[in-house]
């Protein structure tokens, strides 16, 4: 019986060309002929997976930046106009990133460190050989303004003006993941390129438009970071890649908020496809966090930790937050993390803003990392009391303020049926967190039939008595704490 080797070569090369390229070793290894056979392509291949992460620009690789690559770079991929040349000469290069790095490579006089006399020659004899390629790659794409367009015989050619480069380069990139970017407020790359994502997103959303899916059809994360210890990054930057049908994650450090900030148009309510925003060492304002999240549809996953010391005071409202999660996003939210990263830069008078109120509306929430303050409540109406938005900040209706007084609520009336587990952030132990669990060992099967398990970051506040009866329960106990890093200990 003829076998699959019996084929002629002409037929297992042929069959070898459509083997996915990630799987091209392994059919490398089977025997000689297939070897042979393979053996051009899979090299190939193997030396074209350095392009999977390009970095562009200043963009450091610290420890502290949130998203550093981790894959050494090429050299031709720290310049825009490069690694354009690159795909020009071999057209499937286009074919393999997945991820970008775009640091601060905006428009301004410094030269790059790494732009030296070696390699401007390099540069130089690549402008003389593919000017008029490069330019007439500007000329044809339809998300460049027509302004940059004019500009392009001098600007992509300067290594010191490289957006309209980037902007290029991204376009043209099919298979790309994930965009991370680190120190735009420096520069005026990020404006060129967030202006091409608008069209690029405004193009996928429309199915008659002659460029869906052109570009960007796989971009799911997009992450901002910011290297200085004040400032940051402004949060409207967010907005056009949250309107691609692609994007699923935005993420990033040092985020700040903004007092004018404009969304593009076409960013309507609902319209966005993303499920996570995890924002981490940062502050945000109350206006652009509630504009931001009324353009998404299904918001599953939110982690926001808020550090005002290091990029600018903007008031710490946990209730406020989580009252506009409540606007959107009761049917679909399953993670709930708020909290603050440094306790002691708390203001006396914000610690009344906490609490969150009841989330027992939420009814798809699984995960919850609150601190303790914010299962504080004031008075029956749980501190909300009409809250609204208005100048920047989260702040209560006008009218007649109401005495109250502030009492811990049992968490079996706080978090919801749909509620699997709890992480409690206490930074001492204090009889006001063991007081929480006040019922639940009597009504825990009935009103939190899935709850199974609780963490406690900080010290542990449960005397023997309420952990014995809390686990016979059915309660898994657990506490986190800085010293034996992610992987909670039993309590």
């Amino acid at each position: 019986m003829p076998t699959f080797l019996d084929l002629s070569n002409e037929l297992l090369y042929r069959i070898v060309k459509t083997v996915p390229r990630d799987d091209l070793p392994s059919l490398s290894l089977t025997n000689k002929l297939l070897h042979a056979l393979s053996d051009k392509d899979c090299k190939r291949h193997l030396a074209l997976k350095k392009y999977s992460t390009l970095s562009f620009g200043n963009y450091y690789t610290s420890g502290y930046v949130h998203h550093s690559p981790k894959t050494k770079l090429r050299e031709d991929t720290k310049d825009g106009l490069l690694f354009l040349a690159s795909i020009i000469k071999d057209s499937r290069i286009s074919e393999y990133p997945q991820r970008i790095c775009v640091g601060s490579c905006a428009d301004y006089e410094i030269r790059p460190s790494w732009l030296n006399v070696e390699y401007q020659d390099k540069r130089q004899s690549i402008i003389t050989e593919l000017s008029a390629q490069v330019k007439t790659a500007v000329e044809k794409c339809d998300f460049i303004s027509e302004e940059n367009k004019e500009q392009a015989s001098i600007a992509i050619l300067d290594p010191q003006y490289e957006g309209l480069a980037v902007s290029l380069v991204v376009t043209m990139l099919p298979q790309l993941r994930s965009i991370v970017t680190q120190d735009w407020s420096y520069g005026a790359a990020s404006g060129r390129l967030c202006a091409s994502i608008v069209k690029i997103a405004e193009a996928n959303l429309d199915p008659k438009s002659p460029n869906h899916n052109k570009a960007l059809s796989q971009l799911q994360e997009f992450s901002m970071t910011h290297t200085e210890a004040e400032g940051g990054e402004p949060i409207s930057r967010y907005a056009p890649y949250a309107m691609l049908p692609s994007m699923r994650i935005l993420s990033g450090t040092q985020i700040a908020g903004e007092g004018r900030f404009e969304w593009p148009p076409s960013f309507q309510p609902g319209s966005s496809n993303v499920t996570e925003i995890d924002i981490r060492c940062s502050a945000v304002d109350a206006r652009a966090f509630e504009s931001l999240l009324s353009g998404i549809s299904a918001l599953r996953r939110f982690t926001y930790h808020h550090h005002g010391a290091n990029v600018g005071f903007a008031q710490y409202s946990a209730a406020g937050y989580v009252s506009s999660l409540r606007r959107h996003h009761t049917s679909s939210l399953q993670l709930l993390d708020i909290s603050l990263e440094d306790i002691n830069q708390l203001m006396e008078e914000e610690e009344e803003l906490q609490g969150v109120g009841s989330l027992q509306m939420f009814t798809s929430l699984e995960e919850v990392r609150l601190q303790h303050e914010a299962f504080q409540i004031s008075g029956p109406d749980d501190g909300l009391n009409g809250e609204a938005l208005e100048g920047g900040r989260f702040y209560s209706e006008e009218g007649e303020e109401e005495e109250t007084t502030e009492s811990m609520h049992r968490l079996v009336d706080f978090l919801p049926a749909s509620i699997k587990s709890l992480t409690i952030i206490n930074h001492t132990a204090t009889k006001e967190v063991q007081d929480l669990f006040r019922g639940t060992v009597e009504e825990v099967s009935e009103k939190l039939p899935v709850f199974k398990a609780v963490t406690f970051k900080g010290d542990d506040p449960l005397d023997d008595a309420m952990k014995e009866a809390l686990t016979h329960a059915g309660l898994t106990l657990k506490r986190w704490t800085y010293d034996c890093g992610s992987s909670p200990i039993d309590v």
